[in-house]
């Protein structure tokens, strides 16, 4: 089990709804253990990677609605 983390910058986050969204659908994939989301928009996602990759977790961003930029 390979436990990272993956840092991304978010354009057009706008309050808790938004927060909560990005939340509740991070959480749906398997493999996220922990989702954090900061008034500026900096989104922290942890996760095992036998799970889920870090492509999908950028993917599912892009679903929600969310442009991104990846920080590392």
């Amino acid at each position: 089990m390979a436990h990272l983390s993956t840092y991304f910058s978010l354009e057009n986050v706008s309050g808790k709804h938004d927060i909560g969204r990005l939340k509740q659908g991070l959480d749906a994939l398997s493999g996220v253990t922990s989702v954090s989301v900061s008034s500026t928009g900096r989104l922290v996602v942890d996760y095992d990677s036998t799970g889920v990759s870090q492509e999908q977790i950028r993917q599912k961003v892009q679903e929600l609605g969310f442009p991104l930029n990846m920080e590392d």
